[in-house]
């Protein structure tokens, strides 16, 4: 896993995020889990998540687990992997709401 490769290498950085593709299946054991991995590894960053409109122009479920995962992100101060594919307008939307506190350094 992420997690074993980054315990045996100290120069590797893990991330763990939903992908957009699969964020129809997304349920809220996932995202719990997900929560609980960033409280149990404090080197965890989030992502790759974001919003992608070639696999699917309906990004209504992809917003709900994107937001989810900044809104995680930014509980646990970490940074995020973002993914944004064809969806720039609405990523820049949600940055510049009050949903994401950008890093200004590395953990």
């Amino acid at each position: 896993s992420v997690l074993d490769i980054s315990n045996k290498y100290e120069n590797i950085i893990p991330a763990i995020g939903i992908h957009p593709w699969y964020s129809d299946n997304i349920s809220e054991t996932q995202l719990s889990k997900l929560e609980t991995l960033l409280q149990q590894y404090p080197q965890l960053w989030v992502g790759e998540c974001g919003l992608d409109k070639i696999k699917n122009k309906d990004i209504s479920s992809q917003l709900n687990i994107f937001i989810s995962q900044i809104k995680l992100a930014n509980k646990y101060n970490r940074p995020l992997i973002i993914h944004s594919v064809h969806a720039n307008e609405e990523t820049e939307k949600l940055f510049c709401s009050t949903l994401f506190i950008p890093r200004l350094s590395q953990p």
